[in-house]
């Protein structure tokens, strides 16, 4: 074999680069002497190629992103997120990466020893980095992950980015006016907590915080989610005329599901595995509890995740309450409570560290407001929040809680913020967005919120009834329409346009309160579904309800379904609703909350129809927040035009840096960047003006059409109780795609009002 070394690079490039043209693993290998047992004499620089010459070298994963870091152990580009990818367990998580410095720029010639530390991720180290890239670093750490999605330990900073804790911050390093505000909110949050209600309000919401999944509980839920997968529990028990028995049919898919799962785990863990499956079924009570509730806790903190899964699990967990069935299964119940930051503080006796002030700033949510604040108090936020999780490491990881424990709590905590604030906002938005552009006593031309007609409602007054055979008592103007002949479909309410702006505003209230406490209801639903002879409630701060172990199978018009009374779900739905009826005054429509019955025939169920909420909310805030931008920047281009009579590149100028009217949009305007996003408005800008007249036309016309016709009682089921309306704002949402504006809709980034169903499961 010839050894000759020649300045070409080898022809097995896959055809992504031209011969002449070496990969950066390349070059960084030609600046010294290769590794034996090859004998290859060292090239000199200039055989490298240099920046001002090479294209960008792409990552060899993903092949379109430009590469960012070099992997000292695969020697290979890769961008950021295919080196995480590719690296995350296994002896790959052991490799050290390279940053570059440039698009194509060589590494420094530098001998090894000092190569080692310089720009290696994980190091600790901040070798290599210039200051800007320095202030990137911070940014990012600032962005919240998907909630409950990062692992566990002393390395990830709540509702952030991953963070090596390496000791105490080093106060030199910042401006010293951080230091100060961070002083000043600690003093601040120790005020707050002086009052016994902000101490039980935090300890409330610490009993229903879920914790943080731990790497091995990780691998658990892997282990679950695909057994469930596979599993068809609910097609075989909950089907009629079947020849066997239900219970007989209960205890064998049961049992098969015990199966599949031990199965599974003898792949993820060997050695687990290999000694559960030398014992019986029945020996493994304590195993099959914490691999059901590690799914369960999961759940409350992704909504959106296990969407096909989940419902088959409580299902089954359900059945196996069942005395009898326990007893075929052979180690008693299934279920267990949910592990919380509540229940671990409880069991470690360390209640008061919820009394200390600093753990406000460390879980706290810094991603909630990321654009609407400046760069600077962003970077501020997120020291503040790494330097109160330092110090309460110190202070508490000493005793009954570790370090990890510690954080885990932090992280759990700043989850929960995080998810709250998921859910919360969208609604606020929208509830803003109905003040904003509507007035109670005042009506736009053209923008009415009136439905329905007067000559055609029936049923007033606390003795009507619908022909649903629902009452409509208790509120003004809540009449009913019967609609379209023969079938009510269309609207079902008549109300003018004050009645009407009442009533769509009184059901934000009350979905915004009922997001707030999603968590409560979350515990709530799961105690109605496994009630007793299960455990009992996870917290002593919930009330004691009667049990309702059995459900009955009934057909409710959309299929099978188990109807079960929910007494503590139900209890809590009503305090919300009186406590929101005492804010807003005369009540508009009906008071009845539909629990255990054919419109919501359990706990699951109703769970499931306000986890919806923030999903249709969310794009009509996007939409109408788009149409805002549009409106500016069409403002702009107009002025432009005729003041200055600039360019189109000018123009194109204008569009990224100009600030605008502070009243539309300044602080939505401000997260906006160049390229995409200015183009972006741009296209916005033009539809609204070409087919609507303008973009403020535009945003009139969606927030009319949806404050009307989605809480106009339509659809099945649907009217003016509490489920209906939210059952008639999906109706709307199911006819998205025939409205005029839907295309206002794409163009601001609309995929759908479901979330990412079916693409994850």
């Amino acid at each position: 074999m010839d050894d000759r070394v020649t300045d070409e690079a080898p022809s097995s490039m896959n055809g992504y680069f031209p011969p002449q043209e070496p990969s950066k693993a390349q070059s960084a290998r030609c600046q010294g002497p290769p590794a034996a047992p090859v004998d290859l004499p060292p090239a000199s620089s200039s055989s490298c190629p240099s920046s001002s010459t090479s294209p960008p070298v792409f990552c060899i994963e993903c092949e379109d992103q430009t590469a960012e870091v070099t992997c000292l152990g695969c020697e290979e580009d890769f961008c950021r997120p295919c080196w995480l990818f590719q690296h995350r367990r296994g002896k790959r998580a052991e490799h050290r990466v390279q940053a570059l410095l440039g698009d194509v720029m060589a590494p420094p010639q530098v001998p090894a020893e000092e190569r080692e530390g310089e720009g290696v991720i994980g190091t600790g180290e901040a070798g290599g980095r210039e200051d800007g890239e320095e202030e990137e670093a911070v940014a990012d750490m600032m962005v919240g992950e998907e909630e409950g999605e990062e692992e566990e330990g002393p390395g990830f900073v709540a509702g952030g980015g991953s963070v090596r804790v390496e000791g105490p911050p080093e106060d030199t390093a910042v401006p010293p006016d951080w230091v100060d505000r961070y002083e000043e909110e600690v003093s601040q949050a120790q005020a707050f907590l002086c009052r016994p209600a902000a101490q039980k309000m935090l300890w409330d919401r610490a009993e229903v915080t879920p914790l943080r999944l731990t790497a091995r509980e990780r691998r658990l839920l892997g282990v679950l989610e695909s057994a469930l997968n596979v599993s068809t529990y609910t097609d075989h028990v909950d089907a009629l005329g079947r020849r066997a028995t239900r219970q007989s049919r209960m205890v064998e898919e049961l049992e098969r599901v015990f199966a599949t799962i031990l199965g599974l785990m003898i792949c993820a863990d060997p050695a687990r595995g290999r000694a559960l499956v030398v014992h019986p079924i029945a020996e493994h009570g304590d195993f099959f509890r914490e691999i059901f509730e590690v799914g369960r806790r999961y759940k409350v903190m992704n909504p959106e995740k296990l969407r096909g899964t989940h419902g088959k699990l409580m299902y089954m967990l359900q059945d196996a309450q069942g005395r009898s069935l326990q007893a075929q299964i052979g180690f008693g119940s299934c279920v267990k409570p949910l592990a919380t930051v509540g229940a671990l503080l409880k069991d470690r006796a360390q209640e008061g560290f919820l009394q200390d002030a600093r753990v406000l700033l460390a879980s706290r949510d810094v991603s909630a407001r990321r654009g609407e604040r400046g760069r600077a108090e962003a970077m501020r936020e997120a020291w503040m929040k790494r330097r109160a999780a330092r110090e309460l490491q110190v202070e508490w990881g000493k005793g009954e809680l570790s370090s990890d424990d510690v954080q885990r709590l932090l992280d759990s905590m700043a989850d929960a913020n995080n998810y709250l604030n998921f859910n919360v906002r969208p609604v606020k938005r929208v509830l803003r967005q109905l003040q904003d552009n509507f007035a109670v006593d005042e009506v736009e031309e053209g923008f009415s919120l009136a439905i329905g007609g007067g000559s055609r409602a029936v049923g007033f007054g606390g003795s009507g009834r619908s022909r649903g055979g629902y009452g409509y008592g208790g509120g003004y103007g809540a009449g009913y329409f019967r609609g379209s002949e023969g079938g009510g479909v269309g609207p079902k309410l008549s109300h003018d346009h004050a009645t009407h702006y009442t009533y769509v505003w009184q059901s934000l209230r009350l979905w915004r309160e009922v997001m707030q406490s999603m968590f409560r209801l979350w515990f709530l639903a799961d105690q109605d579904l496994l009630s007793p002879p299960g455990p009992s409630s996870p917290s002593s701060s919930f009330p004691s309800y009667s049990p309702s172990p059995s459900y009955t199978l009934l057909n409710t018009g959309q299929g099978l379904n188990r109807v079960q009374a929910c007494p503590a779900v139900g209890a809590e739905m009503r305090s919300i609703l009186q406590r929101v009826q005492r804010e807003c005054g005369a009540w508009v429509g009906l008071s009845v909350v539909h629990l255990g019955d054919r419109d919501v025939p359990n706990a699951l169920m109703f769970i499931d129809k306000y986890t919806q909420v923030p999903r249709i909310l969310s794009p009509i805030a996007k939409v109408v927040e788009e149409c805002l931008l549009a409106s500016v920047y069409g403002t702009r281009e107009e002025e432009e035009e005729e003041e200055e009579g600039v360019s189109d590149e000018d123009e194109e100028g204008g569009e990224d840096g100009g600030e605008g009217d502070p009243e539309e949009g300044g602080k939505q305007r401000g997260r906006r960047g160049t390229g995409a996003d200015a183009l972006y408005n741009q296209a916005l800008a033009a539809y609204a003006k070409d087919v609507w007249g303008s973009a403020g036309n535009l945003k009139m016309h969606v927030l009319t059409d949806f404050f009307r016709r989605a809480f106009d009682g339509d659809g099945d089921d649907g009217g003016s109780c509490i489920d209906g309306r939210l059952t008639s704002a999906w109706n709307w949402c199911s006819k998205i795609a025939k409205k005029p504006y839907y295309h206002a809709f794409l163009l601001a980034g609309f995929t759908g009002f479901d979330g990412d169903w079916g693409r994850e499961d």
